[in-house]
């Protein structure tokens, strides 16, 4: 069982990051340059990396109750960290997939239909709409256990559509390479749309929870997000090679709109937005059906685990070395038992032993009763109520992507820098400093600390500089278009060579 809850994990982990985010690193490499952006998507995948091992950590830590990124964030800083997760979980969790249904109203579909009467005739408005309804089935699949298989077909496609890109690129167009003219504010604002493309923590509470031993999954986060980050170097360095400094916006804009290679990417793509969908926007769905319904969509899961945490603690009852998933520490949110065992320290790898350095008393917050209905199934009428709240979200989604759709790439820029910098970098650095005991009189200890502060700051002076820059280009927008406008129409205002390739030199840029 434990094989096959890895290579779930695995996939629901690689549906979920890589995809729309990967189309875009030719961009990043023309707006940074070749070694800078190198630079900063090593820095920021590496970050990414150790937060998101952090949240694991730290959920392993944690009595088994503590199911969700809130719960943590309530175990560690009590009603204040609920809510700063809380607020920053929705932000990310429900605008990520705004910016799925704007690209695939705008590009993905219009795309696929173009040359027939709906594509002539329909507005990236209908699209939208078209692709809120496209989603919707999935959306309804009630678990992310259940959509296993669609996971693999997600992961696979979304590769295989970035292959399609690069390889008829490659093969078709002769490359054009130019050097970029770098500028600190555009290589600055790189760090919002590589947040988005990498930010993986906030996931790793709902793909922790499919996991009936989630103490192996620290090891499958760190290699599959090394994995993504190599395939994303990849294809930034190729795209630059290929266009340098006029690199598109996406993979799918530097490709003849007629070819048929372009239908086809188009399609994979599409497919896996659908698919990835749902995967960003459960953590959000998991608080509002149990705040609403008063039931724990993954308590057969929940159920196994608790009953391997036991075996597992009956089998080491007569040892000396200590289990952090005692019967004591599942009940409540009551701190672990202190046990000391000095040769914790030398033991695993630094990302692959979910056990403390040593182990301290945890902050001990009071339960809330939210934990209460832990055990309980959903009913049939649990399941009306689930799929009605989850059609409800997905129209608001809807309407927000009509109202914004002429500000995508900023949009992008934002969630990045906000609402995924503080649940995905900040937050996830923070809970494990407070939770999860870290040896600093150890070498390992003292660089496990220092990435987490280097990960905070980083964070919040990137974050904060990112998002002015993106609010001011989103003022500038709807001073320019109306909300609802259709954002076709916004491409016909004064296009100038500087516009089309802002950043070359500026004798090439033609």
């Amino acid at each position: 069982m434990a094989g096959n809850d890895d290579a779930l994990c695995v996939a629901l982990l690689f549906c979920a990051t890589f995809g729309v985010g990967s189309m875009s690193f030719g961009s990043i490499f023309a707006a940074a340059g070749p070694v800078l952006a190198a630079m900063g998507v090593y820095f920021i995948s590496a970050c990414n990396l150790h937060a998101s091992v952090a949240v694991s950590k730290s959920l392993i830590v944690a009595p088994a109750n503590v199911r969700t990124f809130s719960d943590l964030g309530f175990f560690a800083f009590g009603e204040t960290g609920r809510r700063v997760v809380l607020l920053s979980e929705w932000g990310a969790c429900f605008l990520s997939p705004i910016a799925f249904l704007i690209l695939g109203g705008t590009t993905l579909l219009p795309c696929l239909f173009e040359g027939t009467v709906a594509g002539d005739q329909w507005s990236p408005t209908h699209w939208i709409i078209a692709m809120s309804l496209g989603v919707l089935p999935v959306i309804l699949i009630p678990t992310l256990k259940a959509a296993a298989p669609l996971a693999y077909m997600g992961g696979l496609v979304a590769v295989l559509a970035d292959a399609i890109c690069i390889g008829y690129s490659l093969q078709n167009i002769q490359p054009s390479p130019r050097e970029t003219q770098i500028q600190t504010n555009n290589a600055i604002q790189t760090f919002g749309t590589i947040m988005f493309a990498t930010g993986t923590a906030i996931i790793i509470p709902p793909i922790q929870r499919q996991h009936t031993d989630p103490a192996r999954l620290a090891n499958l986060v760190s290699l599959t997000l090394l994995f993504i980050t190599s395939i994303y170097m990849l294809i930034g360095v190729v795209t630059y090679y290929q266009y340098g400094c006029t690199a598109p916006a996406t993979l799918l804009d530097q490709l003849p709109e007629a070819s048929s290679a372009r239908k086809v990417a188009s399609a994979l793509m599409l497919v896996h937005v659908a698919i990835a969908f749902p995967l960003l926007l459960n953590p959000t769905l998991f608080d509002m059906e149990r705040y609403l319904l008063g039931k724990d969509a993954d308590h057969e899961v929940l159920q196994q685990t608790l009953s391997l945490r036991a075996a597992k603690a009956a089998a080491a009852s007569g040892q000396s070395k200590p289990i952090l998933a005692n019967t004591g520490a599942i009940g409540t949110l009551a701190p672990p038992r202190i046990t000391s065992s000095p040769a914790l320290e030398e033991e695993g790898f630094l990302y692959g032993n979910s056990t403390p350095y040593f182990q301290a008393t945890s902050p001990p917050p009071s339960d809330n009763g939210d934990h209460a209905y832990a055990g309980e199934a959903y009913t049939a009428s649990d399941r009306m109520c689930s799929g009605l709240i989850r059609t409800i979200t997905v129209w608001l989604q809807a309407f927000l992507a009509i109202m914004f759709q002429s500000s995508f790439t900023d949009i992008l820029s934002f969630i990045g820098a906000t609402a995924v910098t503080v649940s995905c970098m900040i937050m996830p650095c923070l809970c494990y400093l407070r939770v999860h005991p870290i040896a600093t009189q150890t070498s390992r200890g003292k660089c496990d600390r220092f990435v987490c502060h280097l990960t905070i700051i980083s964070s919040v002076v990137l974050g904060i500089y990112c998002a002015l820059l993106a609010i001011g280009n989103i003022s500038r927008d709807l001073q320019h278009f109306r909300l609802f406008q259709a954002a076709e129409t916004n491409m016909a205002v004064n296009t100038t060579l500087v516009d089309e390739y802002p950043y070359c030199h500026e004798g090439e840029r033609n």
